[in-house]
């Protein structure tokens, strides 16, 4: 008989059961150092230190930058924890947070984008953040990740720049779709009492009878007049 294996929950939802893979947010002792997001390969403290894979920090934000986009960040993966039957987690300075890769993915993104940015711009950078869908800022991640291989380098180039640049922008209006649908003019139905009686239908009879009698009568005038 399987037993199956119960599913552990670690941080915001990481399974080391599934992967090893997954993200940290770890924040430093002095609140004047930045907060950084790290990607890790390994979940095994029993493991060869030599022979394990290094982790790569992918961004460091200053606290500021981070205070304006930790909560939306949280509030967008809470939802999705919850809907999995999971309690709200919180983000915890006291220790790394852990995210499985999909979130981590999805918070390096937002971090990139608002790293350096003009403080003003932030609001647009989350709220065209939080307008994609999550397959869309996965796909977003990795063609960034594909440009660089260090935190400090490649802010200002590429995609890394591309983004900045397109999550500032003024977010677009969400805009209800029945707004683009065009309704149809209803077809009037035929109704009961606007079907023609027996006794009108004579006077409709005669006028056609009419209109064929004048029509025979002008067909008898010659083309040419005599002379």
């Amino acid at each position: 008989m399987m037993v199956r294996r119960k599913r552990q929950f670690i941080g915001f939802g990481f399974d080391p059961g599934e992967s090893a893979h997954h993200f940290a947010v770890i924040f430093p002792d002095r609140a004047e150092d930045p907060v950084t997001i790290e990607e890790r390969f390994e979940w095994n403290d029993e493991l060869d230190a030599d022979a394990a894979r290094p982790s790569l920090v992918k961004v460091r934000l200053d606290r500021y930058r981070w205070g304006r986009i930790a909560e939306a960040a949280r509030g967008q993966f809470n939802n999705k924890i919850r809907s999995g039957g999971h309690r709200s987690v919180s983000w915890k300075t006291d220790q790394p947070n852990i995210l499985p890769p999909h979130f981590g993915k999805e918070l390096t993104l937002l971090a990139w984008a608002v790293e350096d940015m003009d403080e003003s711009l932030i609001p647009n950078v989350i709220a065209n953040w939080t307008g994609l869908e999550p397959e869309e800022r996965w796909w977003l991640y990795t063609t960034v990740n594909a440009t660089f291989t260090k935190a400090e380098m490649g802010k200002d180039r590429g995609w890394r720049k591309a983004i900045k640049i397109a999550f500032s922008e003024n977010p677009i209006p969400e805009i209800p779709g029945e707004r683009f649908v065009e309704e149809p003019d209803p077809i009037p139905l035929p109704r009961r009492e606007d079907a023609p009686k027996a006794g009108s239908a004579a006077p409709a009879s005669g006028a056609k009878r009419k209109k064929k009698a004048a029509l025979r009568k002008s067909s008898q005038f010659p083309l040419f007049e005599e002379s």
